[in-house]
């Protein structure tokens, strides 16, 4: 798998990248949102071999997970923006 290439249909330059390297930046959150689908990080071989059934399990179960981890990272903005300043601030009730 870390063989095979995968060519960036969006970006604007012309690299190419392995699909272990895509999923690494999908999980460092670096990859671009257009580049972020279940179908643009497994290769194509694997996805013949799940059949059609399973590739579109994957991709709603892929989705989920991309909304819970940009749900946490809403919930880490709030943090920062919200609750820090609030335990900083010297004149606590």
């Amino acid at each position: 798998m870390g063989s095979k290439l995968y060519f960036l249909k969006h970006t604007h330059s012309n690299c190419c990248l392995s699909l272990v390297d895509l999923l690494s930046r999908f999980q460092n959150g670096k990859l671009d949102d257009q580049d972020q689908e279940w179908h643009m990080l497994v290769s194509t071989e694997a996805q013949v071999a799940l059949g059609k059934q399973e590739v579109r399990r994957q991709s709603i179960m892929f989705e989920i997970i991309k909304g819970e981890r940009d749900y946490v990272a809403d919930l880490e903005l709030v943090q920062t923006v919200c609750k820090a300043p609030i335990l900083l601030w010297p004149h606590r009730i």
